[in-house]
């Protein structure tokens, strides 16, 4: 059996109610059961209405591991976020094929208001799409929420010294557009090989913030990375001999790119794709 507890504190309740309880430790079951409690404890006070807001925290604690934390908000969206993050971290925790993980207790922390902090991205100004190496651009960008005002947040975006001359791509994006953005420039770091990989893992992907914005300039690859190990700085030369077809672990080249993050205090649920010019 595993301990579990569930805090639930919700905008229709005249007190903070806590959940203990026991589920059982098994492979097939046990993550839906999870989800279940978590499910009954924020329904115990009925069902919640369109426009809502859950703010939650979360710790999975596995006997001989660092206990995977996780917090984040969710918007209009019931409690699915939460319940599929929970429930995909246990299948992988319990399904693993390194070892028998043995997840001793789990606590959540549910807070539910009766808003929706859903918004998106109304319009994105630069100070200027054609810059030198060097240079910073200012992006401006007016975030809109749902039934409420619109927001203006002011990012400054150094331009490397050393980058060449070129057209790149600026994502402009709310957490999702991010997450995809990582899936598809570095794959290789959502690809586990042992029990504390798994573990770390699962650390790492959890703590993309919903309520972020996020700006992505992409530049061109370099260096090399070597199954999960990043080379960034490898000279050329030693690239090639690494991305022989001889090695048998995988050889990609190494994305890079510059990242910035501001909290909004809302789920941005859109994005945008802007191209700035590096000139000679």
């Amino acid at each position: 059996m595993i301990d579990m507890s569930v805090r639930v504190d919700r905008f229709n309740d005249t007190q903070e109610r806590t959940y203990n309880c026991r589920v059982a430790n098994n492979q097939v079951v046990t993550p839906s059961m999870v989800a279940s409690v978590i499910s009954s404890a924020v329904l115990y006070r009925g069902e919640l209405p369109p426009d809502h807001t859950i703010e939650y925290k979360g710790s999975i604690d596995i006997e001989g591991y660092e206990p995977i934390v996780f917090e984040n908000v969710s918007a209009s969206m019931d409690i699915s976020e939460l319940a599929v993050e929970t429930m995909a971290s246990l299948r992988l925790l319990l399904g693993n094929p390194y070892e028998e993980a043995d997840v001793t207790s789990m606590e959540f922390d549910i807070r539910v208001s009766e808003e929706s902090i859903v918004s998106q991205i109304w319009s994105v100004d630069m100070s200027d799409s054609r810059v030198k190496a060097g240079e910073t651009v200012d992006i401006t960008v007016v975030v809109e929420r749902d039934r409420g005002g619109k927001k203006r947040y002011e990012v400054p975006l150094e331009i490397p010294k050393d980058l060449k001359p070129g057209r790149y791509d600026l994502l402009v994006s709310g957490s999702r557009g991010y997450e995809q953005f990582l899936m598809k420039t570095v794959p290789y770091k959502f690809v586990v090989q042992d029990m504390d990989d798994l573990v770390k893992t699962l650390q790492e992907t959890l703590r993309v913030d919903r309520d972020g914005l996020y700006f992505v300039l992409s530049l061109p690859p370099g260096g090399v990375t070597v199954n999960k190990a990043e080379l960034p700085d490898l000279p050329g030369t030693k690239a090639l001999v690494l991305q022989s077809a001889k090695r048998a672990a995988s050889v990609r080249p190494y994305p890079h790119w510059i990242e910035k993050a501001v909290k909004t205090g809302t789920v941005v649920v859109n994005q945008t794709m802007l191209r700035i010019t590096v000139e000679e």
